[in-house]
């Protein structure tokens, strides 16, 4: 027989599912809570990098020592590290569910 299918979305989702709509399409069924505030913060992260990763090649030509080139490595590294890491963390949050009828 013809089978029918469904998408369950729990009553805590931020915005309800949508009607179906006549002739097919694609309707929105889920809309993440978090989605506006991880993209901010992913904006703000990147844009930290990008200011760490224009600043430390200074901060390394200036360096009158050894151990201060150093910790602008440690500065660059950093950055580099923890925006790949929120964006790895964060990578599997769904921001929008889309269902094609």
């Amino acid at each position: 027989g013809d089978r029918k299918s469904t998408v369950a979305v729990s009553p805590m989702s931020a915005t309800p599912p949508s009607a179906p709509r006549a002739g097919g399409g694609v309707d929105v069924v889920y809309r993440g809570r978090l989605s506006s505030a991880l993209r901010g913060l992913k904006v703000v992260t990147v844009s930290s990098c990008a200011a760490t990763t224009m600043a430390a090649p200074l901060l390394a030509y200036g360096a009158q020592t050894a151990a201060s080139a150093v910790a602008a490595a440690g500065i660059l590294s950093f950055g580099l590290f923890t925006t790949t890491l929120f964006h790895w963390a964060t990578s599997p949050y769904v921001h929008t569910l889309r269902v094609r009828e």
